[in-house]
């Protein structure tokens, strides 16, 4: 359920042509999730644990893959469980 939901949220961040950077598409992840803009530290954070992934083989989208891992990692975190 968790991998759907951020896969969901991955695309529809990638979809939106008006989110051109990474940095746009985390900004929007956190407001998505925690109601709130990501602090530049968190927002440094993010782009450095998507880069530092490893894409599985028979991964066809590799910007979806580091997306929604982040935003996996942002669902199982205690701020998003008291956002909600």
């Amino acid at each position: 359920m968790v991998i759907n939901a951020a896969r969901a949220v991955a695309e529809r961040l990638l979809a939106d042509k008006s989110l051109k950077t990474e940095t746009d598409r985390v900004q929007q992840a956190y407001r998505l999730l925690f109601s709130r803009s990501a602090e530049s530290d968190e927002t440094q954070a993010a782009a450095e644990m998507m880069k530092s992934l490893e894409t599985p083989s028979d991964e066809k989208d590799l910007d979806a893959y580091r997306l929604a891992t982040m935003i996996q990692a942002m669902i199982g975190s205690v701020e998003f469980r008291y956002a909600m």
